[in-house]
């Protein structure tokens, strides 16, 4: 949630804190009703809270100390828990009920989720929940049939993510202005930009290096700048003048997946596919056919990840084979529609490169590979004390699921129909007992006040893009850990309930397969692949909620 649409507690923290004691009649308890002083002291405690947490994300930017960044973070947390009860504590002595209706974990999530909020504004990035949306706007039954998206909880029903905004530059690139990103485009001339155009992976990324080291206007002259062109057509070095082409890594990939496009031969936005007809030149093309990342499959590194833009997915092949190309820049002039400089998607997590035969080690300067690149938001999430976990590079909150047995339990097996209702049901039940149905707090008053996970009624299944944004591909099928960040696997003991587990295997997301209506989309956390599975199967579920939704 932005700044601007925080709640009483969180609005004051951070600038008025003095002026509410301006404006009650007396920062003296004795002048002051137990309930107004209540009022005054969680104030207080929420703003020291605030400044914690801010000092938090200070010192990670100045040492880069992930661990000691939990540590801090969490020693604010303690910090005013134990404040906010002895405030409680004392208000009850004096005969007195604090007006909040929300448990101080409730509060210390709204607050810690503001704090890197202001961080993220503070380093020029978007905070909005930036993954785009899937494109699915229908909804099916098991049997195929369409059905009406609304309470479905579906994909097409929620629409969660930023709106995309894919421009034609006219030059040979497209801008993709909701996350940064500049593509190249693709023709049927026959040239270097040819649609058809097949290459292994190292003359992928080869030609990677041609855009990078030639001219413009002629691609038969290396350059280092644009002087060396000076004489040639436009005179600039590199395509389009720019000189930081790579290949993209999937999740960049992904992002031109539209997950709802029919009639097209290939699932992209129609900017990907505009007057694509034989021979053509001033055209966009897109193969419906697999296309290259650049990121290995750790799991057994002569492999690597590919996208398939006739189906959606991700999977892995040997990289002697002969698969499309497009390339990929970050172009930091690209401002986001809300105004703010676009921050690009999440990391994937890879930092090794490796050599064709697969062994690792290897210098990744000069590679290509996403080691080298590491193109990206920096992957952050924390684990919160309410049982969420805060995703800050887009902005979602999770669900934390452990091993207890009970409705959080990543043991848990479901269809694709039974994980949208778990994700519902964690938004329509009490939150200390949830067998107990609730519209309201006050429907949870007899069994802990809030009605809702962690206080949060709009919990749902992910979609693909939201899901696989979590898979840490650094990690992918490493010795049976969970390819995802630490917050998501600490602590993960049999039968622990205070602690953060990933089953590391499939997880439904609440994305429909197109090609066969009565599947959907599942993400493994063990190989990191995205395949469609039919909707009778069972998988596992995490619950999300945030970003923005439709």
């Amino acid at each position: 949630m932005a700044l601007y649409r925080l709640n009483i507690l969180t609005t004051l923290v951070t600038s008025t804190v003095v002026a509410l004691f301006v404006l009650l009649p007396g920062a003296a308890a004795g002048r002051l009703s137990p309930e107004d002083d209540c009022l005054s002291k969680q104030l207080q405690a929420a703003a020291r809270l605030y400044g914690c947490l801010v000092k938090a994300d200070r010192s990670l930017i100045k040492d880069g100390d992930t661990s000691r960044y939990e540590e801090r973070r969490s020693k604010c947390v303690r910090s005013f828990e134990s404040k906010w009860g002895r405030i409680e504590a004392r208000t009850t002595a004096r005969g007195g009920t604090c007006p909040t209706t929300q448990g101080s974990n409730s509060i210390q999530g709204k607050i810690g989720n503001e704090s890197q909020d202001l961080t993220l504004l503070l380093g020029g990035a978007c905070t909005t929940g930036g993954l785009p949306k899937t494109g699915q706007a229908h909804c099916y039954e098991d049997n195929a049939s369409e059905i009406p998206c609304a309470g479905t909880g579906q994909d097409g029903d929620v629409r969660a993510g930023v709106g995309s905004s894919f421009v034609n530059n006219g030059n040979g690139t497209i801008s993709d202005i909701s996350t940064g990103l500049m593509w190249s485009a693709s023709n049927d001339a026959g040239g270097l930009f040819d649609k058809d155009l097949e290459r292994t992976l190292a003359e992928a990324f080869g030609w990677i290096d041609d855009l990078n080291g030639h001219c413009d206007d002629d691609e038969t002259v290396a350059c280092n700048s644009d002087p060396d062109c000076a004489a040639i057509g436009n005179g600039r070095c590199g395509h389009a003048g720019n000189r930081n082409w790579a290949l993209p890594n999937p999740t960049q990939l992904l992002s031109l997946v539209q997950y709802a496009t029919d009639g097209r031969p290939a699932l992209v936005d129609p900017a990907f596919e505009d007057g694509c007809t034989p021979g053509c030149e001033a055209c966009s093309c897109t193969a419906a056919r697999p296309y290259w990342t650049s990121s290995a499959y750790l799991g057994n590194p002569i492999v690597n990840w590919f996208v398939p833009f006739d189906v959606g997915s991700l999977s892995v092949v040997d990289k002697l084979t002969p698969l499309r190309v497009r390339a990929v820049r970050y172009d930091p002039s690209s401002p986001c529609p809300q105004g703010c400089p676009a921050a690009g998607l999440p990391r994937t997590g890879q930092s090794t490169c490796h050599d064709a035969a697969g062994a690792g080690g290897i210098p990744c300067e000069g590679s290509g590979q996403d080691g080298e690149h590491r193109l990206g938001v920096v992957r952050s999430a924390v684990l919160n004390s309410d049982r969420t976990i805060t995703d800050v590079a887009s902005g979602l909150t999770w669900e934390v699921l452990d091993d207890s047995g009970g409705p959080h339990s990543h043991r848990l097996l479901f269809s694709y129909d039974d994980a949208l209702d778990h994700c519902e049901s964690l938004g329509s039940t009490c939150d200390a007992d949830q067998t107990t149905p609730c519209s309201s707090d006050t429907d949870c008053s007899g069994t802990g006040g809030a009605c809702g996970h962690a206080g949060y009624r709009d919990w749902r299944l992910p979609n693909v893009r939201e899901l696989q944004s979590i898979v840490n591909y650094g990690l992918v099928n490493l010795g049976g850990v969970p390819a995802t960040d630490d917050a998501f696997r600490l602590g993960c003991t049999p039968n622990c309930s205070n602690c953060s587990c990933t089953f590391p295997l499939g997880y439904w997301t609440s994305t429909n397969f197109r090609g066969n209506r009565r599947w959907a989309f599942r993400v493994a956390f063990n190989e990191g692949d995205i395949a469609a599975k039919d909707k009778g199967d069972q998988y596992y579920a995490r619950c999300v909620r945030g970003g923005t939704a439709n």
